[in-house]
């Protein structure tokens, strides 16, 4: 997926490849001063809901992720407090151990590039990995695959 910004319009374009059974949906934007100078812009909504689909996706994993951290460390509090004993806490903290995932690079980067475009203050590789649950190694990689 890649995010640009229309020469002539100003618009953000959002290009990435479509899936096929989305082939024949379009949006007709029409713009103007008049209805004589009216013009128009036909674009599919696939790369609409594409698009949607994967923003949704990415902010339920942050979401989920954010609240699995808060959690732990809620569990955590308590057990520096002296409100669990450390057996309690250390069976509750099996419970929250992740093993990373293995995610193909170029889904990772379109991942990565949601969040750089919509995500901020800027996230570290470190965070991003905690977000996708998978090796500070692949995140790094997946970067690379966006500077080329």
């Amino acid at each position: 997926m890649e995010i640009y910004n229309d020469k002539n319009t100003g618009d953000s374009i959002v290009k990435f490849s479509m899936p096929e059974e989305f082939k024949y949906d379009f949006i007709i934007r029409a713009f103007g001063q008049s209805s004589e100078t009216m013009n128009y812009k036909v674009r599919t909504t696939s790369s609409v809901r594409y698009f949607f689909h994967g923003l949704c996706q990415v902010l339920t994993e942050i979401i989920g992720s954010q609240k699995k951290q808060l959690e732990y460390n809620g569990y955590y509090n308590s057990f520096l407090l002296g409100q669990l004993s450390e057996e309690q806490f250390e069976k509750i903290s099996r419970q929250h151990i992740i093993q990373p995932k293995s995610i193909p690079l170029d889904l990772l980067s379109e991942k990565i590039n949601i969040v750089r475009n919509f995500v901020d203050p800027e996230v570290t590789p470190k965070d991003m990995a905690q977000y996708f649950e998978c090796e500070e190694e692949d995140i790094l990689k997946s970067i690379k695959l966006l500077t080329h």
